[in-house]
Formats: C-alpha cells, sequence, structure tokens
C-alpha cells in the first residue's frame, strides 16, 4: 500500500509546474482495494474472521466520509500507524489478559484461539487513539485552524516523502502551509472578468488560479474547494466553474468564451446577501 502513490502538480517560482509524489493510497476506494487484499491473507491464515474484518474496514470508511476530502491523508496516516504500530501493543495486551485468565482458570472473555480477533475489536473500540491520531487533526484542518502539513507526521511514509519531495521543490515551510479565506467581493470590485485560455477557464471569477492537477485528475486533495499542495489555487472544474467534478468529468460542451459580469450596483436585486463569488 505504501509503493502507491498521491500524485499532485505544484507551481514553482519560475512559472513551471513539477509533479510532486506523496507515498500512499490517494482516495478511499484505492485504499479500500489494497485492503480487501490484506484481509484475504488473514482470512485464509485464519487470523480473523470476515465479520471483525468488514467491521473494521466500516470504521475506516465512515471516517474518511466524516471529514472534507482534503483530511483522506490525515485518515489514512491513523490507518497506517494502527495497523502498524498499534496492533503490537494491543496484541501484547491481549496475550497478558489470556496468561492472568489461565492462571485464574478463567475463560478470558474472547476467544483465545483468535487473539487477533480481539485484537481488531479493541482497535475499533479505541476512541483516545482514534480521538488523537484521526479526529482531532482532521478538525483542526477542517476548520482551517492548522495545515495539513502540521498534522502530518515524520513516522509514516506520507509525511516522510511529502514534506522531502516539498522542501526539494522549493515549497513554503510548514507553518506557513495555511490555506487563505475566501476574498469578500468590495463596491469597487463588483466587475468580473472571464479569464480562459483555449476554451477553457484559468482563474475562477474571482480572480485565483484554478488548479490545474485537479483537472487533469492528479491532484484529488482539498479542503473547502482550496487546493492543500498550492494552497492559492481552487479546485473547480475549468469548463463550468463546478467545485463537484473536474474537467474530465465536466458535461459541458460549449466552451466558455472571454467576457465580462457585472455584479448587481447598490440596491439592485441580492442587497444584502454575500457577495462571494468563485
Amino acid at each position: 500500500m505504501k509503493k502507491l502513490k498521491m500524485g499532485a502538480m505544484q507551481l514553482q517560482g519560475d512559472g513551471t509546474w513539477v509533479k510532486t509524489e506523496i507515498a500512499g493510497p490517494p482516495t478511499l476506494d484505492i485504499w479500500d482495494k489494497c485492503f480487501q487484499v490484506w484481509a484475504t491473507v488473514l482470512i485464509m491464515l485464519l487470523a480473523c474472521t470476515p465479520a471483525r474484518l468488514e467491521n473494521y474496514r466500516q470504521h475506516i470508511v465512515d471516517y474518511s466520509r466524516r471529514y472534507p476530502p482534503g483530511c483522506w491523508y490525515i485518515v489514512y496516516q491513523a490507518d497506517n500507524r494502527c495497523r502498524g504500530e498499534h496492533f503490537s501493543r494491543l496484541y501484547r495486551k491481549v496475550m497478558v489478559d489470556i496468561a492472568k485468565a489461565e492462571a485464574k482458570s478463567e475463560p478470558p472473555g474472547f476467544d483465545k484461539r483468535a487473539p487477533w480477533n480481539e485484537v481488531l475489536a479493541r482497535a475499533i473500540d479505541d476512541s483516545g487513539f482514534w480521538s488523537r491520531e484521526l479526529e482531532q487533526p482532521a478538525l483542526l484542518v477542517a476548520a482551517n485552524v492548522s495545515s495539513l502539513n502540521d498534522e502530518l507526521g515524520e513516522d509514516t511514509a506520507m509525511g516522510r516523502h511529502g514534506s522531502s519531495a516539498m522542501a526539494r521543490h522549493g515549497a513554503q515551510p510548514k507553518s506557513d502551509l495555511r490555506l487563505p479565506k475566501p476574498p469578500r467581493l468590495g463596491p469597487q470590485q463588483q466587475t468580473r472578468t472571464h479569464n480562459v485560455h483555449d476554451g477553457a477557464y484559468v482563474t475562477n471569477r474571482s480572480g485565483y488560479k484554478l488548479c490545474e492537477g485537479f483537472n487533469s485528475n492528479q491532484c484529488p486533495a482539498h479542503v473547502n474547494g482550496w487546493c492543500t499542495i498550492n494552497r492559492n489555487e481552487m479546485h473547480q472544474c475549468s469548463k463550468c466553474l463546478s467545485q463537484s467534478h473536474n474537467a474530465s468529468k465536466c458535461g459541458q460542451t460549449p466552451a466558455p468564451s472571454k467576457g465580462v459580469q457585472k455584479g448587481q450596483g447598490k440596491g439592485g436585486r441580492g442587497k444584502g446577501k454575500k457577495n462571494y463569488q468563485y
């Protein structure tokens, strides 16, 4: 699973684009395919039951759907730490419980012939672990209080390769990687131009550059529409400016045309409403 790569395009100071890669499955669907292989091996070895493995899988799926897509890196990191580190700690505790029960000639309260089944059950129920490793970091990133890179540790392949790739390509340090807030248009900014090149939007109507990696299926992660790799770019379709899909999945056939769109003047319709425009 760690050999998979999450790809993204990063804009350099000289205007060129460099592809950066972070180790790990880029989406939940790809993670699920890898997990199914791992689960099949455990079932063949009679280490775990299919039901217990499905409970753990659903646990990760629920977390992935609870938070924005840009938090997937944190979900993967927590799963990686759980299976790579926390399982071993829980296994030792399970074996200690079995030894204590045998010393008292009492049943341990679970099937001692399948200790890994008990490990998975305890891992799912360990609310302290998931709160520390997943819920709190994901909440900080989703609320734009902390940057994604600040929450990725150096102990996992994702954090190690991700931070080193950013350092090689001259990205800003971790403490500076915060997502910008969308600007509020003032009265003098009510005229918005359509920046179009080769039949595709280059920027949205607020002037923010669209992420080229997103529209070429190479940059899936974002927080509230903002790219997590190039923090001043938006994840919007370059054909229709929708945030629900990229250009490769857009059904709009007419190419966008250059033009000027004027906002409502003072006293016109829509007075008093927020005039954020992406």
